[in-house]
């Protein structure tokens, strides 16, 4: 027999941490997917004029077979403003995201992990800004709360 940690073949030993959280990856999908379409929302929507929203809902009428005037708002002086900024807290929301993927995919400092997850999730309630857009803003939100308990939880897969 020798003596210190290999003594006993058979003494168990507390387990690793792992340094992995598992729901990483769908943080980082949603990261991804959010940055490109906020981005692509915001290039649009920041030069939109009165003319260019009738086109484009006529344009969603022909396409669709039904009257969307029946559920796309009437343009406003301030609609283009808000559409950006909408589009702008999705994309920021994306990047923090990713941010927060980084940080758990490495396993480590789990408290900025926490916040970074934290950040991307309210800032999916500026999408709000445009009414039209919160039936997105408030369901990625309650999925984004969810996501930041469920790190919040699992402390213990994060090395420091």
């Amino acid at each position: 027999a020798t003596v210190g940690d290999d003594a006993d073949p058979y003494v168990q030993r507390p387990q690793a941490k792992t340094g992995r959280f598992g729901l990483a990856p769908m943080i980082l999908v949603y990261g991804i997917f959010a940055t490109i379409i906020g981005l692509m929302d915001v290039v649009t929507y920041i030069g939109l004029d009165e003319a260019t929203y009738v086109d484009l809902v006529n344009q969603m009428s022909e396409i669709s077979g039904i009257d969307a005037w029946t559920i796309m708002p009437a343009w406003t002086p301030d609609m283009a403003l808000l559409m950006t900024l909408s589009m702008a807290c999705l994309t920021v929301s994306g990047v923090l995201a990713v941010a927060c993927f980084a940080m758990c995919r490495k396993g480590e400092n789990w408290k900025v992990s926490i916040m970074l997850c934290a950040a991307s999730t309210v800032m999916c309630l500026g999408i709000c800004a445009f009414t039209m857009f919160a039936s997105l803003g408030i369901p990625l939100f309650a999925i984004g709360l969810v996501m930041t308990v469920l790190m919040f939880v699992k402390k213990d897969t994060f090395v420091s």
